[in-house]
């Protein structure tokens, strides 16, 4: 089991634990994490770190310095519920399996009928609205240009596949389950986080009360919760999430025909060679080999691109 999946087991137990026990969000405090996380290790969780090879005194170091960075990414979430009205109400949806929805169905240009599964790692709630995140074991930013450009489809394809269960989208996220390196002094005495590091990382959908839904503190200054900037009006969201099937049809086309051509994406900050499990099956050399470009494309780009592609039909 590596760190992401273990940290990735406390997030989702210590979620489904306040959910099953009726604890409210809004009455949370560290020591009530440090408790719960006391209850978590008796129904489960300490037998997710035994199972991990090599329990020598070294990996138990490992495991407590993983422990307490899950810990204090909890705390931030705790944070961020309790600063706005959005509220965990599942983890681990998936859209394959769970009776509450009904898995994504498309169709490819040549009749081909393909069904979309995953599952989505939280589903927060606030009426008839909701938001989804998405836990990272790395700092990952959600970037409109290659969700346009379609390498990065993930989070609008989640967000799509609720709203017919679950109501109005009002926004998909990235959440880094990340050790807080912040100098002592930039650490809150109450919490011990300095929560600007673990910002909700993506894009809110709607007018502009979602803002409050987000952060209620919020006046007009920035968020400590989200990025102000990155809103998206729903008919653009919609417009922006049409793209994003054509693109998983265009794809699912290629790949019925046979078709895999070895040209991996190259975008601004990475390439499609750097975390992939299947270099020697390719053979791809980077020194030689092609790679596929994308367009860097900024948020007004993207913007124009879809209004544009929505007037001409």
């Amino acid at each position: 089991m590596d760190r992401g999946t273990l940290t990735h087991s406390f997030m989702e137990e210590f979620t489904n634990y306040v959910i099953d026990n009726n604890i409210d969000w809004y009455k949370i405090t560290k020591k009530d994490i440090d408790d719960i996380f006391e209850k978590m290790d008796k129904n489960g969780i300490k037998d997710l770190t035994e199972k991990m090879p090599c329990a020598t005194s070294r990996h138990q170091f490992l495991t407590e310095k993983l422990t307490q960075t899950a810990k204090n990414a909890l705390s931030a979430v705790v944070q961020q519920v309790q600063a706005g009205s959005f509220v965990p109400f599942t983890t681990e949806l998936d859209l394959s399996a769970d009776e509450r929805v009904t898995p994504i169905k498309l169709k490819t240009p040549s009749g081909l009928e393909i069904t979309l599964s995953g599952k989505i790692d939280r589903v927060d709630r606030f009426e008839n609205e909701y938001r989804i995140v998405d836990y990272k074991s790395s700092a990952k930013e959600l970037k409109i240009g290659e969700v346009y450009n379609g390498t990065m489809l993930q989070l609008f394809v989640y967000s799509n596949a609720l709203k017919e269960f679950f109501g109005q989208s009002k926004g998909m996220f990235y959440f880094g389950v990340v050790p807080d390196v912040s100098d002592v002094k930039n650490l809150d005495e109450e919490t011990g986080i300095n929560i600007k590091n673990y910002k909700l990382n993506g894009y809110l959908v709607g007018d502009d009360d979602v803002y409050t839904q987000m952060d209620k503190n919020l006046s007009g200054r920035s968020s400590d919760i989200f990025n102000k900037n990155n809103k998206l009006l729903f008919t653009d969201y919609e417009a922006l999430s049409k793209k994003v099937f054509e693109h998983i049809e265009n794809y699912s086309e290629k790949i019925s025909k046979g078709h895999f051509d070895i040209e991996p994406v190259l975008t601004e900050n990475t390439d499609g060679c750097s975390y992939c499990s299947f270099k020697s099956v390719c053979g791809f050399d980077v020194s030689v080999g092609k790679y596929r470009e994308c367009e860097k494309l900024s948020k007004d780009d993207v913007l124009r691109k879809i209004r544009e592609e929505a007037e001409n039909g």
